[in-house]
């Protein structure tokens, strides 16, 4: 296949090369280029840069050759830390610590913080803490690494998220030990974790130091965390400690005018669950945060539980307070209706809710809608927003949107109309992957339209992707039965 052609000026630049290699399809082509260009010139005329590894790196993102080019650029690039951080996402965890190892040695570059809390947030996006672990224990304290707090806060998480509370506290107790200070983040991390497994008394105190270190004139969002502790609290029938922690909470842990500090406490000892939950609400977001962030977080949290009633309540005690409700709370909604199945209500938010406040949907809120009706094998009706973003002036559809429609198509075997947006994805100059070539020459073949399967192979081979047996299989079918 003919790649694009390349007219080599009499003088080259690195800006002229760069925007050559953005404008290859085929990562192999582009790395070819790369390689010619030393070879058409002399060195005292042209030499890389790092803006043309940038390029070239993003080019090969999704390709297999990407290690091997990463091997080979970063050696001679003073700014190897901040090329390899951009290619972390785009390599495998083991791919990944074997380059940031070799290159510590071998590279110029005197920082590799950037590299290194990339590699530690792809380890623990993989789930691999115990690598994530080892690779900390090895760097920590040594001059190339500067530790972070964000670095902790992300092993916090991902221990939370696998369900080791335990070992994220003895984390966040190391932090100061290392002259870090704890991030919100962190708490919001450890304390509803230490809420599912049972660890009250540990959350309680964690709260408490949350409360003195962080949040000393209050932060508003951090209603979320209060409330998880207290809620815990009441279902393990400890209403009165529950009632001690938010005396304190709205006290200290919400940046309040001095009127507020004689709000009363509820009871909570002496109600139901249910009914603590609403009083737990009612106290932080009504009568204590007063704030759009109070209510934007509570919201949040109340849809993630599915608990639509209150979330809606919650609607209408901020319209009481003057308060008008922000776009990320609509997709909140939009998310926690298209997760129940209820498609039509999610429609209805964005049909009438969002105009009637005033509000635009955005990128976000359309790739939200489109995802659940894809799910319920809607994916025509989805299209139809394809279109209203098209007319919308500044919501430009990007790769996300187009990988929703296509496997959602695909699922509902539409091919035909899947080939037409991957064909808008190609123009737009987004790299489909691998699946969504394979499942649209697959289907194209079963369909019986052999000239655009083959047409979508050559496409295919042109952007450095090599068809699997299946694709293969499917194209020898469809023309021996012709």
């Amino acid at each position: 296949m003919v790649g694009t052609v390349v007219r080599w000026p009499r003088v080259l630049t690195p800006a002229h090369l760069a925007g050559a290699i953005r404008r290859q399809k085929n990562p192999v082509e582009a790395a070819q280029l790369y390689a010619d260009a030393p070879r058409r010139y002399p060195p005292s005329s042209y030499r890389h840069n790092d803006a043309v590894h940038s390029s070239l790196l993003a080019a090969a993102a999704a390709s297999p050759i990407l290690p091997s080019l990463l091997r080979r650029i970063l050696p001679s690039s003073p700014a190897a830390d901040s090329l390899l951080a951009a290619s972390i996402p785009n390599l495998s965890p083991v791919a990944a610590i074997s380059i940031f190892r070799s290159s510590v040695h071998s590279s110029p570059c005197p920082s590799w913080s950037l590299s290194f809390s990339a590699l530690l947030r792809l380890l623990v996006s993989h789930g691999l803490l115990p690598e994530a672990a080892r690779l900390f224990a090895d760097f920590a304290g040594r001059p190339e690494v500067s530790l972070v707090s964000g670095d902790l806060t992300l092993l916090i998480s991902g221990l939370c998220g696998v369900g080791r509370p335990d070992l994220a506290l003895q984390v966040l107790d190391e932090m100061p030990n290392l002259c870090l200070t704890p991030e919100r983040d962190a708490y919001r991390a450890i304390v509803p974790a230490l809420c599912d497994v049972g660890m009250l008394d540990e959350a309680t105190h964690v709260l408490y130091s949350m409360l003195w270190r962080v949040s000393q004139r209050g932060c508003d969002a951090d209603v979320v965390v209060y409330r998880a502790l207290l809620v815990a609290l009441c279902a393990a029938g400890r209403g009165e400690q529950a009632e001690m922690v938010l005396d304190k909470v709205l006290r200290k842990g919400l940046r309040s005018p001095g009127s507020r500090r004689s709000l009363r406490v509820p009871m909570l000892a002496v109600l139901s669950l249910e009914d603590a939950r609403e009083a737990i609400d009612q106290a932080l977001a009504v009568r204590g945060g007063r704030t759009v962030v109070s209510f934007e977080s509570m919201v949040h949290d109340l849809y993630d539980e599915g608990r639509f009633d209150q979330a809606d309540k919650l609607f209408e005690d901020m319209a009481k307070k003057g308060f008008k409700p922000t776009l990320c709370m609509y997709e909140s909604k939009i998310a926690a209706l298209c997760r129940e199945g209820n498609m039509d209500d999610a429609v209805r938010v964005l049909e009438e809710e969002l105009p009637k406040n005033d509000l635009v949907p955005t990128v976000t809120t359309y790739n939200l809608l489109m995802m659940g009706l894809c799910n319920m094998m809607q994916s025509m009706k989805a299209l139809e927003y394809l279109k209203r973003m098209d007319r919308q002036l500044g919501c430009v559809a990007q790769k996300d949107t187009f990988s929703i429609l296509v496997n959602g198509l695909c699922s509902e075997r539409r091919f035909v109309e899947a080939s037409r947006i991957m064909e808008r994805m190609v123009k737009g100059h987004h790299r489909p992957d691998r699946n969504a070539f394979s499942n649209v020459i697959e289907g194209l073949c079963s369909s019986g339209r052999t000239y655009d399967a083959l047409l979508w192979l050559e496409e295919m081979i042109d952007h450095g992707e090599t068809p699997d047996i299946r694709v293969w299989s499917s194209l020898v079918s469809v023309v021996c039965m012709s």
